[in-house]
């Protein structure tokens, strides 16, 4: 390829596995329907982004994020007075859990109250805590009360963190308890024929732009970039695809590359995207790979394996290079570009707050604490060393996760930037956690023995207390 003049320029396209604006097919239903279906529990629409019937995905304007949190907001009580206040250490019996969450699947309406649904406000988990002489395991971590953020999810009234939901912890539990300890993933793709009709496109067409030519050609080249690599793929292993759990690791996935390649602006500071960073001249002619992945420190244990404390940010970003053959198909390099790599630990320095502006990372998290601990109560046998019936949570057909659409296809959506020489970044990826491999990792430590002395549930107590 020729080195572009000062009169000419070549357009460099940066593709990547987005999602197109489409209507929320609930909101259109109504709000009648809306309450009917029990629209509060529903999630169809996880951080913005709502799945057709056909598997793809989404993504939501502001228009219609601001109708679906007008209508959240009308269906969503608000927390009980006392669940309300910020704590650190709100503690959750999952005994009396499980019963009242099997109560209020028996209710003639079908509908879980709010506080069950949304874990008494829980946001983390940083502790898990067994009493054998009670029969019980009682999960800890921060909470408060709740409200709807501006993406429509349900998020804390001062800090902006995602709730837990139940049917996260539902799917992680039953996941765990298959015990064939997969690992849960899922990746956004271009297709082999897709990649290849684009590069043989690309070859046809890849003459000099000329002075004010430029915008009209990258509309031009953009759109036939769409239109040639065509739906992108997505596959799950380890996980339920059509579980809510489900829909946050590919939203979650899909987010993160909307922020790499500068389709929304960074709602922190400190982190530009990649494609600003690629602009500025920066960076070199590469194809990234990005992915999430579970960062954990060891979890810290007691002697008899009674108590134990989840360490750690939770998740971090990872980057590799990645090679496209002349058929279409793609692989990894094994090395890391060090502008990608700048770009991933910006991001992974920035995940807490990150999870605040963006619920869907915070989301991404919860799910990660969850089957984590799911992990860690089928390999200690927790359940058994409380001598606890986990049945109505683990395989009941009375207590299940709400189950829909299973992510499939995302389009593609491409950006053009001003740079010298030929540039296409396919920036693939995903999410990846090992929930066995954090659970089998842990230090032993005394001072566990005060936290769960605190945390004993007193006589007569709520499923939940501060």
């Amino acid at each position: 390829m020729s080195r572009p003049t000062h009169r000419t320029a070549r357009i460099s396209l940066a593709v990547f596995s987005a999602l197109a604006c489409g209507a929320l097919q609930l909101l259109a239903a109504g709000n009648a329907q809306a309450q009917q279906v029990g629209f509060v529990a529903n999630p169809t629409s996880v951080g913005g982004v709502s799945i057709d019937p056909q598997g793809v995905l989404r993504k939501q304007d502001q228009q219609q994020q601001a109708q679906l949190r007008q209508v959240r907001e009308k269906f969503l009580h608000d927390a009980p007075a006392n669940m309300q206040g910020m704590t650190k250490t709100r503690r959750v019996s999952l005994r009396q859990l499980q019963e009242a969450a099997f109560a209020g699947r028996k209710d003639p309406k079908g509908q879980l109250p709010e506080e069950v649904r949304f874990l008494a406000g829980l946001q983390r988990i940083q502790y898990v805590l067994v009493y054998p002489e009670l029969k019980d395991i009682v999960l800890v971590g921060p909470a408060e009360g709740w409200k709807v953020g501006p993406s429509g999810d349900v998020v804390g009234v001062t800090t902006g963190r995602p709730v837990l939901h139940l049917d996260d912890l539902l799917v992680a539990l039953r996941t765990a308890a298959r015990g064939d300890k997969s690992v849960i993933s899922c990746s956004i793709d271009p297709t082999a024929e897709g990649v290849q009709n684009w590069h043989n496109y690309q070859q046809k067409h890849n003459s000099p732009v000329r002075p004010g030519e430029f915008e009209s050609r990258a509309r031009e080249m953009t759109s036939q970039a769409q239109q040639q690599i065509g739906l992108q793929q997505i596959t799950l292993n380890g996980i339920d695809p059509t579980s809510r759990f489900a829909q946050v690791l590919v939203v979650a996935d899909y987010q993160m590359k909307r922020l790499a390649m500068g389709f929304d602006p960074s709602p922190v500071k400190g982190m530009p995207s990649y494609l600003s960073m690629i602009s500025g001249g920066r960076g070199k002619n590469v194809n990234p790979r990005w992915w999430l992945e579970d960062d954990y420190q060891p979890l810290s244990t007691d002697g008899d394996g009674l108590s134990w404390e989840i360490r750690g940010q939770g998740v971090k970003a990872m980057t590799e290079e990645e090679v496209t053959n002349t058929d279409g198909t793609r692989r990894a390099t094994g090395k890391v570009d060090p502008l990608a790599q700048r770009w991933a630990a910006s991001m992974t320095a920035h995940y807490d707050e990150l999870s605040a502006k963006e619920p869907v990372f915070g989301q991404l998290r919860n799910c990660m604490d969850l089957a984590v601990i799911g992990a860690l109560i089928v390999s200690e046998d927790l359940s058994g060393k409380a001598g606890l019936d986990l049945s109505q949570m683990l395989t009941s057909d009375s207590l299940t996760p709400e189950k829909f659409e299973a992510p499939r296809h995302v389009p593609t959506l491409a950006n053009a930037l001003r740079k010298g020489g030929g540039l296409l970044i396919s920036a693939s990826g995903g999410v990846s956690l090992n929930p066995w491999r954090v659970a089998a990792q842990r230090e032993k430590t005394a001072q566990l023995a005060p936290v769960h002395d605190k945390s004993q549930p007193p006589a007569g107590a709520a499923w939940w207390w501060n």
